[in-house]
């Protein structure tokens, strides 16, 4: 509202932020696992060069945050034994325990582009065999 606001902190059980690791640039979501637990970096390929000390970045591709903002460091990465995808465990960048300030990001206000994913009215491809072309 207009003088109050929420704050999910990247270490809640239900913060998931899009990010990219900054040097290989692998894909993947931020998920928090509680105060004084590591992060996890989830939907990470195996095939994935991620390394420990890697920045996460965010990526931008979730419309929640812009692309860019370094937000935690990989601290370890395995494959999983669960799942077709890498096991990575990641820390904040900034101590959230003795954080004083925040940056609160809000829409600029600039429209959105028009839906380009809507497919046209009237869709034409090659002719059907043995009908003319419209």
């Amino acid at each position: 509202s207009a003088h109050s606001a929420i704050a999910l902190l990247l270490t809640d059980p239900g913060s998931r932020i899009a990010v990219f690791s900054q040097e290989s640039r692998a894909p993947g979501i931020l998920a928090g696992q509680g105060t004084g637990q590591p992060l996890e970096v989830n939907f990470v390929q195996r095939a994935t060069k991620v390394n420990a000390g890697e920045i996460l970045i965010t990526s931008g591709l979730d419309g929640k945050y812009p692309k860019g903002i370094p937000v935690a460091r990989v601290l370890s990465v395995a494959p999983s034994d669960y799942t077709q995808f890498m096991a990575i465990k990641a820390e904040p960048l900034v101590d959230l325990h003795h954080l004083e300030e925040v940056l609160l990001l809000e829409p600029t206000g600039v429209a959105p582009p028009p839906d380009m994913g809507a497919p046209p009215k009237e869709i034409h491809g090659p002719p059907t065999p043995g009908r003319p072309a419209p």
